[in-house]
């Protein structure tokens, strides 16, 4: 399906000013809505599951003050055992 868009209709939306109140008005709206779902149950799931999300791509092996103490073994090159 082919779409003609007239040129420059950005700039003509841009200097209406009933349309920057109305973008204003509805970004705000935007805001308090995902506000109010990240502060009720399913939003504090989401985000809970993405800083587990994110501390597992942190820390793939877990974090340091966790560290068990393990440490690297000493290569053997060149021994015939």
């Amino acid at each position: 399906m082919l779409i003609a868009v007239r040129a420059n209709w950005q700039d003509r939306l841009a200097a209406d000013p009933d349309y920057r109140t109305w973008a204003d008005a509805r970004a705000a709206e935007d805001q308090r809505a995902f506000e109010d779902w990240l502060d009720g149950p399913e939003g504090r799931a989401w985000l809970n599951a993405e800083i587990r999300t994110e501390e597992e791509r942190r820390y793939p092996y877990g974090r340091p003050e966790r560290d068990t103490g393990w440490r690297w073994e000493r290569p053997t090159w060149g021994s015939a055992s």
